[in-house]
């Protein structure tokens, strides 16, 4: 085979590759749901182990390496939120799974004051910019996204109103 032909080939695996990951990942979105939030543990100024139901209904085993969230109230940075481990969720099941949080903010109470507000509804003017790299356990992929509505945000990661009433009565 020439090199010509080598590159081409690659090149259009390459581009098909692509294309059924962007129909995949939108699938896998509709799979993945978080349930509830089951305990809190290790409460600080500084971060906090949530454990957390969630449903994978895919076939996949998936790996969330790393996550930071960027939370702004009217584009001024109030916290941010990182996981400090991976997080793991079984495929073709419901379990509860360990979710190891961060926090980095102003003011120790920034993250009530920030639940709080979501919860009351007075969260037009709240964003959220992040970072996640999360795939199967040998391919990962970086996810982002800038200064996106909270509202929007929750949706997009499968988190109700009612899961962040059940974690802020927790804390």
């Amino acid at each position: 085979m020439t090199l010509f032909r080598r590159y081409t080939l690659i090149i259009v695996i390459a581009l098909l590759g692509t294309v059924s990951t962007l129909t995949a990942k939108e699938r896998l979105a509709d799979k993945v749901r978080v349930e509830r939030v089951v305990r809190v543990s290790h409460l600080s100024t500084s971060g906090v182990n949530v454990w957390v139901e969630i449903t994978n209904d895919s076939h996949l085993r998936l790996v969330a390496k790393s996550a930071e969230v960027d939370m702004s109230i009217d584009g001024r940075h109030v916290a941010t939120i990182s996981l400090r481990d991976k997080v793991v969720l079984p495929r073709h099941k419901t379990s509860t799974v360990l979710v190891p949080l961060r926090f980095k903010s102003h003011s120790s109470f920034a993250l009530a004051k920030l639940l709080r507000q979501i919860i009351q509804g007075n969260n037009d003017s709240i964003t959220a910019t992040y970072r996640v790299r999360a795939g199967i356990s040998v391919y990962k992929k970086n996810f982002s996204g800038e200064n996106i509505a909270i509202l929007k945000f929750l949706d997009k990661f499968a988190i109700s109103k009612e899961t962040l009433k059940e974690l802020l009565s927790m804390m």
